[in-house]
């Protein structure tokens, strides 16, 4: 292994630009529920009708969740701390991502052509390497990325993933 580093647990304030669309989708979601079973539980009815008229507030249970949910992204890398490893070796990129399970990603460090990086004051950042496309339903060509950070050096990284993929080419 060339390079690891552990993805940063940082609340990222564009992150929170979700917001404008997530709190109405929130709020009328709670709305909608709650007027449904206040209209429900308002009325008496018996029977196989009764459990049936439950089911309209129901309805609108997924719809609170996935608000809560999206309220919920922008604070997702604090409860990823520590979960998510980046890593370069001779051969390949990796993202190994420990949760209930394991995940691993990986990509050959010969299918990648392009590096983005995005780096703040302190060195930390993310880089975005593009390692292929495809065509979409459209007919479109759509470029195929992997994404690694944030990390604390992301300068590093790029550096060495140039190197083994450019043992030529100078790092400008």
């Amino acid at each position: 292994m060339k390079w690891k580093a552990n993805q940063e647990a940082r609340i990222s304030l564009s992150g929170f630009a979700m917001y404008l669309f997530a709190v109405p989708w929130t709020l009328f979601s709670l709305m909608w529920t709650g007027f449904a079973a206040a209209g429900v539980g308002s009325t008496e009815i018996d029977g196989a009708a009764g459990v049936l008229a439950w089911a309209f507030p129901l309805f609108g249970v997924p719809f609170v969740l996935i608000g809560f949910r999206l309220l919920a992204a922008p604070f997702l890398p604090l409860w990823e701390r520590g979960k998510v490893l980046y890593a370069v070796t001779n051969q390949r990129v990796l993202k190994l991502r420990l949760g209930r399970t394991l995940n691993t990603t990986s990509t050959p460090l010969s299918r990648i052509a392009k590096i983005e990086r995005v780096e703040s004051k302190d060195g930390s950042g993310s880089l975005k390497l593009s390692i292929g496309s495809h065509k979409d339903s459209d007919g479109d060509i759509v470029t195929d990325h992997f994404a690694i950070g944030p990390v604390p050096d992301a300068f590093g990284a790029q550096r060495l993933i140039t190197q083994l993929t450019e043992p030529d080419a100078a790092l400008i």
